[in-house]
């Protein structure tokens, strides 16, 4: 029998519920099965466990965006074939030891990287080019800042931002990593240690009033990305409210008159987009990416693997395994 862990409802690290289930017998055309070996595990997975995650399903389901594995199964007229070493975006229900997929969903897992890297990469990889090369725009020379560096997200948009010639600024708010990208050459600071320095682009991620002061941290024709609340993970209840409630709304006479652009990056809703998630995909080995450190739980460890993003003790991405 397959398992899964089952959000039920909002609530604590122990809220999740591991359960067996039996999967589809039949596949759709173009689809594909695959025996899950490890899912990533997100910022966005915390909220939707808090329940502060708008696009989250109705309770109980399935959580979970990316997955690696093996193909055991593919439906007519599918280009994949069984046995084949996948990494792939998942629609909610990433969570699980197998899951059905559309197969352009999924890239096959060159042999760069192990199945334990795979999960790690696929849900950050797409948000950096959707953020820096669709949307942003990046190019060589650009001064970019980056506020969540020392995480998977901030370490894929930095090899990619590198690969095109832009100069990057990490931000953390650890000084142990800190010190540790410093010895391996990145440029990174502190949150605090951000002085008067202007950006062509920034990525947010923190949401809440960092926001406008990311805005006042642009140049002339500068970009602001904002793509989560991050802000809002591991604080009461009133806090979090706080942040939510302290996103400031931009005028658009403003952008006009300060030359300046504000855009927000769901990635979710790029799966109702499958033209522009290949095209994403078919991108990837074009930047030789190498895979984030990783910290690894067994699936039925879910409370402690999101217990350690919100405490933000990951650097790099935190995966599960369900290969124990």
């Amino acid at each position: 029998m397959a398992q899964r862990l089952i959000l039920p409802k909002s609530g604590d690290y122990k809220v999740f519920r591991m359960e067996e289930f039996s999967p589809d017998k039949e596949l759709k055309n173009n689809h594909i099965r695959v025996e899950v070996h490890y899912s990533g595990v997100n910022f966005a997975d915390c909220l939707m466990r808090k329940g502060l995650y708008q696009d989250s399903p109705s309770y109980p389901f399935v959580p979970g965006y990316e997955i690696s594995g093996i193909i055991t199964e593919v439906g007519s007229n599918s280009r994949w074939k069984v046995g084949q070493r996948v990494m792939a975006g998942t629609y909610f229900g990433g969570y699980a030891s197998e899951v059905i997929i559309p197969e352009d969903h999924a890239i096959e897992l060159n042999s760069k990287y192990s199945l334990e890297q795979g999960a790690s990469l696929i849900v950050s990889y797409l948000t950096s080019y959707m953020a820096f090369i669709e949307q942003g725009r990046a190019r060589e020379g650009d001064q970019i800042l980056i506020d969540c560096r020392t995480g998977s997200l901030g370490i894929m948009s930095s090899q990619i931002l590198e690969k095109i010639g832009a100069r990057v600024t990490g931000l953390t708010s650890s000084p142990n990593k800190k010190n540790s990208l410093q010895n391996m050459g990145k440029e990174i600071l502190l949150h605090e240690e951000l002085k008067d320095q202007k950006f062509d682009i920034i990525l947010n991620s923190r949401g809440g009033i960092s926001l406008k002061k990311d805005f006042k941290r642009l140049k002339p024709n500068g970009h602001l990305i904002s793509i989560g609340i991050s802000d809002a993970l591991g604080k009461s209840f009133f806090k979090k409210w706080k942040t939510l409630l302290s996103m400031p709304w931009f005028w658009i006479v403003k952008l006009i008159n300060e030359n300046k652009k504000v855009s927000g990056l769901n990635l979710l809703r790029f799966f109702d987009y499958p033209d522009l998630l290949q095209k994403a995909l078919q991108n990837f080995d074009r930047f030789d990416i190498d895979a984030p450190p990783l910290s690894v739980f067994k699936a039925r460890e879910i409370g402690e693997a999101q217990e350690f993003i919100e405490n933000r003790k990951s650097s790099g991405k935190v995966i599960l395994s369900w290969r124990d």
